[in-house]
């Protein structure tokens, strides 16, 4: 059994920078970044847009900022957090350069801002129109720099156990990229994903049918309990004999989706106030 001294879940903007972080703070420790796909597939690598930070002191302020994000937050934002997130902006902007990441600049040297939705200065840095691609790129190379960091890809975190003061994770091995699609379609075989009544495949597009039907932007009351109910039929779906199916790679992202969606319609059946893109019929009744 290997020993690590810090498990980093994910291969993200945030997984990779915990992971730089602590590898440099403690070169005598091991760090492992774990992901379940190749170290480059991850939502990071897909956001285009910029990072909103107060680098023209002149013609913009923390102040401006941390009201233009209340604002936008219509009364949901803790305050205190907002002016911590912005005020430490500048500090975690400098440490991603420090890390090799690369933005846009004038002929000046000086960053290229942008003005986006809900803000009033121009204070969104970026690279090009492929932001993240440039953050996951560079801090991967970053990491592989780190002699203390190991990556290990296409392993599928199943699950956290806490023991006697130590931590250990039960992971699964999935397919490398170098399969083809009938070895791993034959890998799978060996591992039950299905119900008798009802597929994988049928429990996902149910769950999608309802989170469109009864979840989506206009919704109410009734419909929430229903989507809630029936979300909670298809969880008792994905168990077998007692015994939940953690070996298929499908069946935990359905899992972790199923999840998802219940914290979803708990939180919306809690709101009391129609606030952003979402309207429920039944609020102010």
């Amino acid at each position: 059994m290997a020993t690590i001294d810090v498990l980093v879940v994910g291969s993200g903007i945030a997984g990779l920078t915990v992971a730089i972080k602590a590898a440099q703070q403690f070169p005598e420790r091991k760090v492992v970044i774990l992901t379940k796909d190749a170290a480059d597939e991850s939502n990071t690598r897909y956001a285009q847009g910029g990072i909103a930070v107060v680098s023209d002191k002149i013609k913009d302020s923390f102040e401006r900022h941390e009201e233009d994000t209340c604002e936008a937050g219509d009364g949901l934002c803790d305050a205190a957090i907002v002016s911590k997130v912005v005020r430490e902006a500048p500090a975690r902007l400098n440490e991603l350069i420090g890390m090799g990441v690369e933005f846009d600049r004038d002929q000046t040297g000086d960053f290229c801002l942008s003005r986006e939705g809900g803000h009033q200065a121009h204070r969104v840095i970026h690279w090009q129109d492929s932001t993240g691609l440039q953050l996951s790129k560079a801090l991967l190379v970053k990491v592989k720099q780190l002699p203390n960091i190991e990556l290990i890809q296409y392993r599928l975190a199943l699950d956290l156990i806490t023991f006697a003061h130590a931590c250990y994770l039960d992971i699964g091995e999935l397919f490398e990229k170098n399969y083809s699609s009938q070895q791993f379609a034959e890998s799978m075989l060996e591992y039950p994903t299905e119900e008798p009544d009802l597929s994988l495949h049928e429990i996902k597009l149910s769950l999608q049918n309802l989170m469109t039907k009864y979840v989506g932007i206009v919704r109410n009351n009734k419909g929430l309990r229903y989507a809630y109910d029936q979300i909670r039929i298809l969880e008792e779906r994905m168990t077998v004999g007692g015994k939940d199916y953690l070996h298929s790679q499908s069946w935990c992202e359905l899992r972790n989706m199923i999840c998802c969606a219940k914290l979803i319609v708990e939180h919306s059946r809690q709101r009391k106030v129609n606030r952003g893109v979402f309207f429920n019929r039944d609020i102010g009744r």
